[in-house]
């Protein structure tokens, strides 16, 4: 499997993040990561890059937390549904969270954005999941 240009990850832990750009790295997963630990500053990226020419092209991956202060994932997600219909197309939005609530998971099923919703940790097994995954494919725990 030949790794994904770019992915996004979108957590205010540090220490996840950290974690997270690892597994991506020793799994070949994706040749750039991108880390954001506020959900706005990622959202500015995006738009950015979805209304000028001069800047790289959108993550094939992004893997967005829950819970964060000041733009959490949900805003996070309407604020993306404002955007041109086709901006988003060619990415996959995953919410990889510590949450396990059924009324998250019945949420994200909602946003037609949502590709996938993954219980933390991020796990070699989870991401060979996604790599040919269709949408609408949720990895819970036990599921790796």
């Amino acid at each position: 499997m030949e790794p994904h240009k770019t992915v996004m990850l979108i957590d205010d832990d540090n220490i996840i993040n950290i974690l997270n750009e690892r597994m991506l790295q020793v799994t070949k997963f994706a040749d750039e990561v991108k880390i954001f630990t506020q959900a706005n500053a990622a959202l500015e990226l995006i738009k950015k890059s979805c209304y000028t020419e001069d800047v790289t092209p959108l993550p094939e991956f992004i893997f967005l937390d829950i819970n964060m202060p000041g733009m959490d994932g949900w805003e996070f997600l309407d604020e993306l549904l404002l955007l041109p219909h086709d901006a988003l197309k060619n990415c996959k939005i995953i919410m990889l969270t510590s949450s396990i609530d059924l009324n998250d998971i019945e949420k994200s099923v909602s946003y037609s954005l949502v590709s996938n919703f993954i219980s933390k940790p991020l796990t070699a097994d989870k991401l060979k999941s996604l790599a040919g995954s269709e949408r609408k494919n949720f990895l819970f725990e036990g599921n790796d």
